[in-house]
């Protein structure tokens, strides 16, 4: 009886075969075109976590950046203001000096300045 068995079922499996080829290709085809598409998926959507990640970390690099530009342009403006404040001061302390008096060593000192400015003698003699 098992040798009529197998005559029956190799008969069966040939009408399968007969019939169903075309799907069991179409399956095999479709299996390795899918394969190469799943890939590429699987590529393309690390290449958008990747860009993410790099707008991200430029993101925070533009942040930082400009919190340094805030930070320095108040301590320019802290500056300036110390520099003219103090320029006010230098200016004011000057003018409140008194007028009236020279000393000797400051006289001599503008003469001189005079002299190689290209006075003559004549238009220092009296000052001088």
């Amino acid at each position: 009886m098992i040798p009529l068995a197998i005559p029956a079922a190799l008969s069966g499996a040939k009408t399968l075969a007969r019939s169903w080829w075309k799907a069991g290709l179409g399956a095999v085809v479709g299996a390795a075109l899918a394969l190469p598409v799943g890939q590429c998926q699987g590529a393309s959507a690390e290449r958008a976590r990747q860009a993410a990640r790099e707008a991200d970390a430029a993101l925070r690099e533009a942040v930082k950046d400009a919190a340094i530009k805030e930070r320095l342009a108040a301590d320019r403006l802290e500056n300036t203001l110390t520099i003219h404040q103090q320029s006010k001061e230098r200016t004011d302390a000057i003018q409140a000096g008194p007028d009236d008096h020279v000393s000797a060593a400051q006289r001599r000192l503008n003469c001189q300045r005079l002299r190689d400015a290209g006075f003559s003698e004549a238009k220092l003699a009296g000052r001088c």
